[in-house]
């Protein structure tokens, strides 16, 4: 069980970081087009990065901890908020 526990709070708090980042960026980017311009490249970059080129990058930084797992949940995640918070603010009817 302790494990599980400790799984979970690797998810938890970089799915909870993610959501706090994601979600103010994905509504800018949806309601602004200039700055969905600007982001856009960077953010198609990220969503193929592929994971296993990135995760040395963050044990060298994080180190072997809670944090590097969190980093990693949330560097993965939080571009997955961003786009569908965009994609949302855009459906929105704006009458």
């Amino acid at each position: 069980m302790a494990r599980l526990y400790v799984s979970n709070q690797a998810l938890v708090l970089g799915f909870g970081l993610a959501v706090v980042v994601g979600v103010p960026v994905g509504t800018a980017l949806g309601r602004f087009r200039l700055l969905e311009r600007y982001a856009d490249v960077y953010l198609n970059i990220l969503l193929v990065t592929p994971v296993a080129a990135v995760i040395p990058l963050l044990v060298m930084s994080f180190g072997v901890g809670l944090a590097s797992r969190v980093a990693l949940v949330t560097a993965f995640s939080v571009v997955m908020v961003i786009v569908n918070s965009r994609a949302g603010v855009r459906q929105v009817d704006r009458r």
